[in-house]
């Protein structure tokens, strides 16, 4: 679960009411509109782990940690095969 937090002069803070215990889609919906009506920084943050998800201010998104990366691709074997010239 989800919730977001607004960052104040105290530093973050948990919005009350119906901005806690989200799903990661819920959140991201309802974080977008809150910081875009109430002007400010907001982020969504994982309850279990408290890792920020993503980052908004004014309606922008500017951090989204909650897409995961494309996975790494693997090198290809690139072993070097010499051979002399063959006469």
């Amino acid at each position: 679960m989800f919730s977001i937090q607004q960052l104040t002069e105290q530093g973050w803070k948990t919005k009350p009411g119906d901005l806690t215990d989200l799903t990661l889609d819920e959140a991201r919906v309802r974080v977008r509109i809150v910081s875009a009506q109430c002007k400010g920084a907001y982020r969504v943050v994982d309850l279990d782990s408290l890792e920020m998800q993503c980052l908004w201010r004014d309606g922008q998104l500017l951090v989204d940690q909650s897409v995961p990366d494309d996975p790494p691709v693997a090198p290809e074997n690139q072993s070097a095969t010499f051979s002399s010239p063959r006469d």
